[in-house]
């Protein structure tokens, strides 16, 4: 259990599903999954971004009452450890990325960093966050910049490749990834708003809870997912596309091209079961406040669709 509480209460956890998120446009801009510079300063962003918004918290004089909180005050220094040596390693990695990613990266961490820090360009020395309705919209913003075009700029090379091989791709499929990571993290996100609708009223930051009311909030969240559910099938329609090119390629691996064979039913029976589960989690988002439910049920969530994808992209034909 202290194990769990520590990846999960840590940001070990969502660090994970960013990479997550990022390999699985992985698989559906170059055919693979890169565990390279890129997929660990991701990692180490995420979890140095995620624990610097806990330290700026811990160091706040507002009460701690939730179980998270209490677990970083006794855990305080463990929480500096994993914001220091990710920090250290996002710095070192920076240098081995190409220029351009480097310049889209720069832009990202001053979003990230004035999304938990005061800023003094702007009125009154707000966070970002504070401003009216901007806290989800900023967060999917990242994400999906961060999962997404950042491989785009760093793999640009393999893209031309498989351009040249595949003979001609789409490449309106990158604007259809980053719509579904885009609308997928919006959804996702809600129910932590929803959560923290109380504290942020006491705080006078208006986000889209305190603003239309919870009901019509899940509505919104009901809404989304019926795009999700178009854009998923273009997904897995690309990831087809691509398997079946290296079928051509590669005789070892057999794949089964859409609307054929056992296995891609399967992955779209697994799709539907995602909807409604998230569908499920948006219903329950204030029934259940506390922060396993969002830190770990609803974050779980980016880990269980890029599982999803991974197993129908290396699916093989019985």
């Amino acid at each position: 259990m202290n194990l769990l509480k520590l990846i999960v209460f840590g940001n070990i956890f969502i660090a994970l599903a960013a990479a997550g998120m990022k390999s699985t446009a992985d698989l559906l801009l170059t055919g693979s999954i890169h565990l390279d510079v890129l997929t660990l300063f991701i990692f180490c962003a995420t979890l140095s971004s995620y624990n610097l918004h806990r330290i700026v918290a811990l160091k706040s004089t507002k009460p701690k009452e939730n179980s998270v909180m209490k677990w970083s005050l006794e855990n305080d220094g463990l929480i500096y450890f994993l914001f220091a040596i990710s920090s250290i390693i996002c710095l070192v990695s920076f240098f081995f990325l190409k220029f351009n990613t480097q310049l889209v990266l720069v832009f990202l961490g001053l979003l990230t960093i004035f999304y938990s820090l005061p800023s003094f360009f702007l009125r009154k020395n707000r966070k970002l966050r504070e401003f009216p309705w901007i806290k989800i919209f900023l967060i999917s913003i990242v994400w999906t910049s961060s999962t997404v075009i950042l491989p785009v700029f760093e793999y640009h090379q393999s893209l031309i490749l498989r351009n040249a091989v595949y003979g001609g791709i789409d490449h309106s499929i990158i604007y259809w990834i980053a719509l579904q990571n885009f609308l997928f993290i919006f959804a996702i996100t809600l129910p932590f708003d929803i959560r923290d609708a109380d504290f942020d009223s006491a705080e006078k930051i208006k986000t889209i809870p305190n603003s239309i009311g919870i009901s019509k909030s899940k509505i919104l969240g009901y809404m989304i997912i019926i795009p999700l559910a178009i854009l998923n099938y273009i997904m897995l329609a690309q990831l087809n596309f691509v398997r079946f090119h290296q079928e051509n390629l590669d005789r070892e691996f057999i794949f089964c091209s859409v609307g054929r064979g056992q296995g891609i039913k399967l992955s779209m029976f697994l799709i539907v079961c995602f909807l409604v589960y998230i569908f499920f989690l948006i219903k329950n988002s204030n029934k259940y406040k506390n922060d396993w439910f969002c830190l770990f049920w609803v974050d779980g969530c980016i880990i269980l669709h890029f599982l999803i994808f991974s197993y129908s992209f290396y699916l093989r034909a019985l």
